[in-house]
């Protein structure tokens, strides 16, 4: 036998082992199903990806056996040789199959030197993140520190521009001086100007900041060149209102009502600049002194205009009630120039009004100039006046229907009226008590009775015969039906009049004075009537009866 031969039946011989039919070394059933399970397993896992069917194996499988078919010596002369040749070969079995996982670990091998490769990269990676970190805080603190600067800064320059504007507004009071002159002098800034109330606000402003801080360096030289320009521009205004008080005068007359339509249509160029000077004049005395002059420049041309005007009016009055150089009616008279001083009074307050909203002590003197002329024309007639009702009718007219119906209803238009009205009324409540002195002297004190007078008590019983007699004819008159009431009065009223004052010029020299002046001015003048008293006691005592008088 040669030596292929032996090989090939050594190989034979170890082929049996696995012969499907009557095998050498059976397997069983379960270590069949165990090394496929294993197998499948192994091809699940991937361990032995040339291994991929069934057929890959068995081809292999061949393979190896041709392989190991190939290896079997010719001969082997012992045992030993043969273990030898079976270490060998077993060695080269399970390199075989130990080849897959192999493989796998080298593969394995490979992927670790790739995730080392990957982890130092990562921790390059990380490395290179540190130095970004510490970079990144560099650059933050630096950030932060450049913010905390950069706040300071913006807190430094809030402060540098709040010095600024402090020093923009104590500086505004210096440097606004020269634009004002300025203005002043070409003309820029006159009463017709739009800005005429903020440059009087502003000036004011700067005036009061300068007595403020009167310490500030030529505080005091700005401070008389501001109020310098002041001066100038409210010695404007008030020329202003003047020469269009001037002009209203110079177009009106007095003799009919259109100088109220010219004044009316002064006031609506003048009301404005009028009121910027009410509306400030509580900050310095100057707007004072200058409104006090516009308002004599208003009581100037008014007076100029009416004053003459009502003057003629008052002289014209009095010569229309006069005849043949006598007062016809001077209550007449009294009423119609009361009329009229009070009906221009309240024209004149009414005109007053709409320039200048309140009315000053220059006004009311100016209303007293005009109602002056009642006093002076109406005074001179009454000191010459002796009836006494006249001289009672007209303290009636001034007491009742000028004072208490006319002056106590508008006593702001009529307070210099009122004033002259009640100095006239004064006069003529002298001038009836004088007369009425001079008549209870004249007519009672010195009066010589007649022997008519004298006829006592002839004459009583005369006057209660004649009393009688009217009685019983009345009462005759009267229907029976009537009330006992009504006789009792009628009885009561013939005894009034059997009972009346036996003394009649006393009656007519006090009951004026009564009527008219009241009992406290009546108290003054009662030693007039002790004189009389004592007159009516000494002709008693000569023998003539006493008279029953109410004067007693």
């Amino acid at each position: 036998m040669s030596n292929s031969q032996e090989l090939s039946n050594n190989g034979n011989l170890i082929f049996d082992w696995e012969r499907p039919d009557d095998p050498s070394a059976p397997l069983s059933n379960s270590q069949r199903n165990f090394i496929l399970d294993l197998g499948q397993e192994i091809k699940e896992l991937g361990l032995l990806p040339n291994l991929d069917s069934e057929q890959d194996v068995s081809s292999d499988t061949s393979e190896s056996r041709s392989t190991d078919a190939e290896g079997v010596p010719d001969k082997m002369n012992n045992v030993r040789e043969f273990m030898e040749w079976y270490t060998v070969k077993e060695d080269e079995w399970y390199d075989r199959e130990d080849l897959p996982y192999k493989n796998y670990l080298r593969q394995l091998a490979n992927q670790k030197e790739e995730c080392d490769g990957i982890l130092s990269q990562v921790d390059e990676c990380l490395k290179h993140l540190k130095d970004l970190t510490l970079e990144y805080q560099s650059v933050s603190n630096k950030t932060n520190a450049l913010h905390q600067v950069s706040e300071e800064l913006l807190a430094d320059q809030v402060k540098l521009i709040a010095v600024w504007d402090a020093v923009g507004d104590r500086m505004k009071h210096f440097k606004s001086l020269d634009r004002f002159v300025q203005s002043l002098d070409n003309n820029s800034l006159n009463v017709h100007s739009t800005n005429l109330a903020s440059a009087l606000d502003e000036l004011n402003d700067h005036i009061r900041y300068l007595q403020t801080h009167s310490k500030f360096r030529e505080s005091f030289n700005y401070l008389s060149r501001y109020q310098q320009c002041q001066r100038r521009l409210l010695a404007m205004m008030r020329d202003a209102v003047a020469s269009g008080l001037s002009l209203a005068t110079l177009h009106a007359s007095a003799n009919t009502a259109s100088h109220y339509a010219k004044f009316q249509v002064a006031r609506h160029n003048l009301r404005p600049i009028i009121a910027m000077m009410e509306e400030r004049v509580s900050h310095t005395e100057l707007y004072e002194q200058m409104l006090a002059e516009c308002h004599e420049a208003y009581v100037s041309e008014r007076q100029t205009l009416i004053g003459p005007s009502v003057l003629k009016t008052m002289e014209g009055l009095v010569a229309t009630n006069t005849s043949s150089g006598a007062v016809v009616d001077l209550c007449s008279l009294m009423r119609a120039a009361c009329a009229f001083l009070i009906h221009v009074s309240l024209d004149e307050h009414k005109l007053y009004q709409q320039f200048f909203t309140v009315q000053t002590d220059t006004f009311d003197k100016y209303l007293e100039t005009l109602c002056v002329s009642l006093y002076d024309v109406t005074r001179p007639l009454i000191i010459h006046m002796k009836h006494l009702e006249s001289l009672a009718e007209l303290c009636s007219i001034l007491r009742l229907e000028m004072l208490q119906e006319q002056v106590s209803t508008n006593k702001e238009a009529l307070s210099a009226f009122g004033g002259i009205a009640e100095q006239l009324l004064h006069d003529v409540q002298e001038r009836l008590v004088f007369r009425a002195h001079m008549y209870l002297r004249t007519d009672v004190a010195e009066y010589k009775p007649s022997p008519g007078d004298l006829a006592y008590p002839e004459k009583l019983h005369l006057m209660q015969s004649i009393a009688q007699s009217m009685h019983d004819q009345e009462v005759s008159m009267l229907n029976r039906s009537e009330s006992r009431a009504s006789l009792t009065s009628l009885s009561s009223a013939t005894s009034q009049d059997v009972s009346k004052p036996m003394n009649p010029p006393c009656q007519r020299a006090l009951q004026p004075i009564y009527t008219v002046c009241g009992t406290h001015q009546c108290e003054g003048r009662c030693s007039v009537l002790v004189d009389c008293i004592g007159v009516l006691k000494g002709l008693h005592s000569k023998g003539y009866p006493r008279k029953r008088s109410h004067c007693a």
